[in-house]
């Protein structure tokens, strides 16, 4: 269940609303902040990703938590790689060759221990 908040959201911002069925959140951003309906309440029209607009109150929102990691296609992911390889130094290539008939740079596993620790943590 997403976090929710009785802060004041901001033009833009993204956030999940929770729409008719319980716990059916979808993402939208605040698209107009209208004044107090009643005391200290406000009430927001939502764009949804989807371009619709929809009209709701704070206790139907919640903040859009951003993705952990980036998402990085298979190919830019491995030019990194074969890039930060071609920083190293011959003996260091050597010694992170795999195998004596292996020849040419090695692409390293990579392996992320942010999503235990909190942070993304690369290791190459």
């Amino acid at each position: 269940m997403p976090l929710r908040s009785k802060k004041i959201r901001q033009l833009g911002e993204r956030v999940v609303v929770e729409m008719d069925i319980p716990d059916d959140w979808q993402p939208g951003r605040i698209h107009r902040v209208l004044a107090a309906v009643r005391k200290e309440d406000y009430e927001y029209i939502v764009e949804m990703e989807s371009g619709e607009f929809v009209q709701v109150g704070p206790h139907r929102l919640a903040y859009q938590m951003p993705e952990r990691e980036p998402r990085i296609p298979e190919d830019e992911f491995q030019r990194r790689c074969l890039e930060i390889q071609a920083e190293w130094s011959p003996e260091e290539r050597e010694k992170r060759r795999c195998g004596p008939k292996r020849t040419g740079v090695e692409i390293q596993v990579v392996k992320s221990n942010g999503l235990a620790k909190g942070a993304p943590d690369y290791e190459f």
